[in-house]
């Protein structure tokens, strides 16, 4: 597999969990869709690519062009805009944001679930230690 060096932002947003657990279903999707949709154009605009959500996190790779200073300007920028939203929101709970930096050598490969045809279900992963070390 090809490894390339490559900036990992993994970005947690505190206490979302437990503001989206006081709202129905239709309204927890709708503003997580909100939140999530602005914060994946700011990582875009900055050439990177989210590679996963999972809970109150993502994981996302920055490898063009100066990937330090794209990965660390998106990060400001995300922070930014959830302050944003929480304002704009109204939201009474303070979700807190953390963001954890890594520049190293990643592996992405594409994951199909070990079948030899992946029916349109595969998806890139992400691996190495800047992975675990942005995540901590």
């Amino acid at each position: 597999m090809p490894v390339e060096n490559a900036s990992v932002l993994h970005v947690r947003l505190t206490s979302l969990s437990s503001l989206v657990a006081d709202m129905s279903q239709e309204e927890s999707n709708e503003f997580l869709d909100y939140v999530y949709s602005r914060l994946e154009k700011i990582i875009s605009l900055h050439n990177g690519s989210i590679f996963e959500f999972s809970g109150e996190s993502f994981l996302s790779v920055f490898s063009e062009s100066q990937p330090q200073l794209n990965a660390v300007t998106a990060a400001g920028e995300c922070r930014e805009r959830i302050v944003d939203i929480i304002k704009e929101k109204n939201i009474p709970s303070s979700i807190s944001f953390r963001a954890g930096i890594v520049h190293a050598p990643v592996v992405k490969y594409n994951f199909s679930g070990g079948s030899k045809q992946d029916n349109g279900n595969s998806s890139f992963k992400l691996m190495g230690e800047a992975v675990d070390l942005a995540e901590r």
